[in-house]
């Protein structure tokens, strides 16, 4: 899912860039619509910034977070047999450091986190990750882009009930992604991309990837709070060290362990044709290579690869109210050589700082060498809407997916809501529900379900200090097995500051 954007072009030569809305459509940033202002190097463009605008460009600060958190868990390895539960403790220590500069910004962001397990003790150690990104402009229409994040274990902020819920996968996994963006002129831009992923993980039993999604995070909603209020976890953005193990979960692979490498590259050309219309068209290639160890120690080993072309056409209606229309062709390269089209219209509109709504209409059609087209409707609706002190969202959505040379086309129902009130000046209370149900089209081999509810409540002790508790419920089932479900219930103490 892409969120739609509504970008209007300011003149470049007066200190522009765009003006962007996003919608709640996605959690990826909007493609063609910089995220900043455009930065000006040359002198004399940098003499013409008002003194504010240039000082609010300029900045660096340090963020610190730590907690300890206490739980149990009726399932820790989220098994049919819920015999396993354990109760964990853990502590949890993050810097980020970021600065900013008239054509320049960096970010870095390392973490640390050690559990203890009263019951299973060889789960029991210390994990980390680092994250890295960074934007440069050579020039008033040249800009570069890098993240790179690496990631030893699950950050479990990232994570629904602040622990992780399949502590017996061993993961460790490296993203990077980098871009070259270029205004050839005032209204056309081409942009060059790529991306390196690579995971490996391993378990002590045979581990369907689907199940995997239990540590995947499906929306972003930031609740209204009072300043430097700390946010539940579950609303947080996730990490982008999650993006390779939200993938292979899609592919469907049963294995006890996997190591992935995928590498995608393409470019894509932008124009606009009036200051509300923007059209696009990208091309990319992706090539992938797995391997890993099916059930009665068969070891597997594969590679494929995936071509993609896509368009799109944008629309600004007015100020509040964007229109999309979208197709897409993927194709892939070893037998069956799946071919999907993908058609969609999406409809975006803010009808006030409080309230906004979006939806999404297409079709989805598949076929390939030796298997039967298929196709099915895919489309979707969202809100968001909030208020004083208190906020909520909600989203449905069916979407079509084709795996990387698997030869399948999975459809997903999936479905979120959550609320957010604050009572009091320092209490936050929050509760969520969702349902992810997911189906082969051209084979049931991996159809699965997965629905999850919590709630979370918090109490700010000081400026600093932050006490939490929360509570969740997961029940999974991949066919033909029997369902599996798990509750976490826990508590934690929380430190944050900010140096600027």
């Amino acid at each position: 899912m892409g969120g739609a954007t509504g970008c209007t072009r300011i003149d470049r030569r007066r200190g522009g860039g765009y003006s962007c809305r996003t919608s709640l459509h996605g959690n990826q940033e909007p493609r063609g619509c910089p995220t900043r202002v455009t930065r000006l190097t040359a002198t004399l463009a940098l003499l013409t910034l008002p003194a504010t605008w240039a000082a609010a460009q300029e900045a660096e600060r340090w963020t610190l977070l730590a907690s300890l958190n206490a739980s149990y868990s009726t399932n820790v390895f989220l098994t049919p047999v819920a015999e396993f539960g354990d109760t964990i403790g853990g502590g949890l220590l993050s810097l980020t450091y970021g600065r900013t500069r008239l054509d320049y910004d960096v970010a870095a962001t390392g973490w640390l986190y050690g559990a203890a397990f009263s019951d299973f003790r060889t789960l029991s150690g210390v994990r980390g990750g680092l994250g890295l990104n960074g934007r440069f402009s050579f020039s008033p229409v040249s800009r570069f882009r890098i993240t790179q994040a690496l990631a030893k274990g699950f950050n479990p902020r990232r994570l629904y009930g602040r622990g992780a819920l399949l502590p017996q996968l061993d993961v460790a996994n490296s993203v990077t992604y980098a871009g070259w963006n270029y205004e050839a002129s005032p209204s056309t831009s081409l942009d060059l991309s790529g991306d390196l992923n690579w995971l490996r993980w391993t378990a002590p039993s045979i581990v369907d990837t689907p199940q995997l999604t239990a540590d995947t995070f499906p929306e972003v909603v930031t609740p209204p709070g009072p300043e430097d209020l700390e946010e539940p976890p579950f609303f947080e953005q996730p990490d982008s060290a999650l993006f390779a193990l939200s993938q292979i979960a899609s592919e469907g692979v049963l294995s006890s362990n996997l190591t992935l490498l995928s590498t995608r590259v393409g470019p894509t050309l932008r124009h606009d044709f009036s200051e509300r219309t923007r059209g696009d068209v990208g091309f990319s290639y992706r090539w992938s290579r797995w391997e890993g160890n099916r059930p009665l120690g068969v070891d597997f080993v594969g590679r494929a690869g995936l071509w993609e072309v896509r368009t799109a056409l944008r629309r600004q209606l007015n100020p509040t109210a964007d229109l999309s229309l979208r197709y897409s062709f993927q194709q892939g390269t070893v037998f069956p050589r799946t071919r999907t089209h993908n058609v969609t219209g999406q409809f975006d509109k803010t009808f006030s700082k409080r309230f906004r709504l979006d939806g999404f209409l297409g079709y989805s059609a598949s076929g390939g060498e030796g298997i039967s087209s298929v196709g099915t409707w895919v489309g979707g609706a969202g809100f968001s809407l909030r208020f004083r002190r208190a906020s909520l969202t909600g989203r449905f959505s069916r979407t079509s997916y084709q795996p990387l040379g698997f030869g399948r086309v999975i459809a997903t129902n999936f479905f979120f809501a959550s609320g957010s009130w604050i009572p009091a000046e320092k209490w936050l209370l929050s509760a969520y529900a969702g349902m992810t149900n997911s189906s082969d089209q051209l084979d049931t081999t991996f159809d699965y379900e997965h629905q999850f509810v919590g709630v979370f409540a918090s109490y700010r002790i000081s400026r600093r200090f932050t006490l939490g508790g929360f509570y969740a419920f997961r029940r999974y089932q991949f066919d033909p097995l029997p369902s599996a479900t798990a509750s976490v219930l826990g508590a934690s103490v929380s430190y944050g500051r900010v140096w600027k």
